[in-house]
């Protein structure tokens, strides 16, 4: 099952719920402002992206990742550091 992480009032979480509502796809969102992201959540995330970007020119790879890395860690601590 697709999963969205993100919160209820983020314009792109609602955009990527609508999309997958029209579309009769089911979905999972993930609250992260009621649910923080563990770090195996974090690093699959991760990992998935760079799989799904390796066919794009390595500039393309850069800015895509970075854009990412950079919405994913604009939440103080949603990592857990238990």
């Amino acid at each position: 099952m697709i999963q969205i992480f993100g919160t209820t009032k983020n314009f792109d979480t609602k955009k990527a719920q609508m999309w997958f509502k029209e579309r009769r796809i089911p979905f999972q969102f993930v609250d992260l402002k009621e649910k923080e992201m563990s770090r195996g959540e974090f690093e699959s995330v991760v990992e998935s992206v760079s799989r799904a970007v390796g066919s794009r020119t390595k500039t393309q790879r850069i800015t895509h990742r970075s854009r990412i890395l950079m919405t994913l860690t604009r939440k103080k601590n949603f990592l857990k550091t238990s």
